[in-house]
């Protein structure tokens, strides 16, 4: 059963200026892709890192943001596909970390960034594209079946790499930033397919689950959660 967007979306369009000036709070500068994750080996950061290199190699002036835990204090200037040398100057960075950050300014942060790209070797499912999808933001993805099965169940759109070659990965998300108009539509699209599948959809298909598992007929499908509470709990 798959999970719906973790953090809720405000209603309405968002507010180009708040994104901005939460960018600006944060430090955060220039074109960037965004990786929320922790710094786990699983997490598969240092696979950005040789990316982020051949993106730059090719001529993309382009930045990387990472947030979550462990990765606060990372200000780095990627020389090398291997590894990022530290730096101290406030704006002389191609790789930043945010450690852990409100919600609020997390959903800003991928409404200004090109991207939002999870590279995991092995997960559940992308919390983090739930989250960005929710936004109407472009989502890059290791391919792994998990993350496969899951935008292939909800209906969303992202663009697919090896999570073992960088230059792969590198490849992938310029195409993703070089297109803008294909970015925009496919960010829509997955936008309004998780709009379709919220939190009162996955607890029914839990209460489907343990029914079943109790040898009872499923559940019809009920208004709320609410309901589904009233009836069953």
């Amino acid at each position: 059963i798959y999970l719906s967007s973790l953090h809720a979306v405000p209603p309405g369009p968002p507010d180009p200026h708040r994104a901005e000036a939460t960018c600006r709070r944060l430090g955060v500068s220039g074109r960037f892709i965004l990786c929320p994750n922790n710094v786990m080996p699983h997490k598969n950061l240092s696979l950005l890192i040789a990316a982020l290199w051949h993106m730059r190699q090719d001529g993309e002036d382009v930045r990387l943001v990472v947030v979550g835990p462990g990765t606060d204090g990372i200000r780095a200037r990627v020389h090398c596909p291997l590894y990022g040398d530290r730096v101290e100057p406030p704006a002389d960075w191609d790789m930043l970390g945010l450690g852990l950050v409100d919600d609020g300014d997390l959903l800003d942060l991928m409404r200004q960034s090109l991207l939002v790209v999870n590279p995991s070797l092995c997960e559940a499912g992308a919390g983090s594209a739930l989250d960005a999808w929710g936004c109407g933001c472009a989502v890059a993805l290791s391919d792994i079946p998990a993350f496969r099965d899951q935008v292939r169940y909800l209906g969303t759109r992202a663009a697919f790499f090896d999570p073992r070659d960088p230059r792969d990965a590198a490849s992938v998300m310029l195409a993703m930033i070089r297109e803008p108009t294909t970015r925009a539509a496919e960010a829509e699209v997955s936008r309004a397919a998780l709009q379709r599948y919220d939190w009162n959809e996955v607890a029914r298909r839990y209460l489907d689950v343990f029914e079943a598992l109790c040898g009872k007929a499923p559940h019809a499908a009920a208004g709320s959660l609410g309901d589904a509470k009233r009836n069953h709990l």
